[in-house]
């Protein structure tokens, strides 16, 4: 994520190309939230892995992403 999400807002700063990533990042996190027994378990994600996972989201320009 931190890969798909904050390298390209870096790199990219000030252009289009910063925000090219973000419906792929929004897809991959929708798609590990899905399985909530998965994400949620015990000893898979820290809970500071899970916000850096949910601030993907809120990064996003889809209104629906963030909510």
């Amino acid at each position: 994520m931190l890969l798909l999400d904050q390298f390209p807002r870096c790199i990219w700063r000030g252009s289009p190309r910063a925000f090219q990533h973000d419906s792929a990042t929004a897809r991959l996190v929708r798609q590990l939230a899905e399985d909530k027994q998965w994400f949620a378990a015990p000893g898979v994600f820290a809970p500071i892995q899970r916000l850096f996972l949910g601030v993907a989201l809120q990064h996003s320009e889809d209104l629906g992403a963030q909510q």
